[in-house]
Order: C-alpha cells, then structure tokens, then sequence
C-alpha cells in the first residue's frame, strides 16, 4: 500500500518490489492510495482499513 504523493519513498519502488514478488511466483497485491503522502489522513479512509485488515486478518491466520 502506498500513496500515490509519496516524497519519502517513491511509488515506483514498490512497483518494483510488486513486479519483482509476481515474477517469482509469489503472491503479491499493490495499492496505490491517490493523493496520498507517506502516511496521514488518507490511509484513515473507512476503505482503506478495511483493506488492511482483510490482508491482516488473511495473513495472520
């Protein structure tokens, strides 16, 4: 998950973590959150938590 404004670590490397993890045969899913910085008000969208949870709750069991 990443935001699409990020200045601390572009979002282009984890397109390349993504890519990378694909190639390989892992699993591997990428969100871009539009607007979003490294961090802040957006990654509090009612949305975007619950699609960390859904990963938390499917990669914690």
């Amino acid at each position: 998950m990443h935001g699409s404004a990020d200045q601390l670590v572009s979002p282009s490397q984890t397109l390349l973590v993504h890519t990378a993890l694909r190639a390989s045969g892992a699993k591997s899913t990428r969100y871009v959150i539009t607007g979003a910085n490294h961090g802040g008000g957006h990654f509090s969208d009612p949305k975007v938590i619950e699609i960390m949870v859904d990963f938390l709750d499917k990669t914690l069991k």
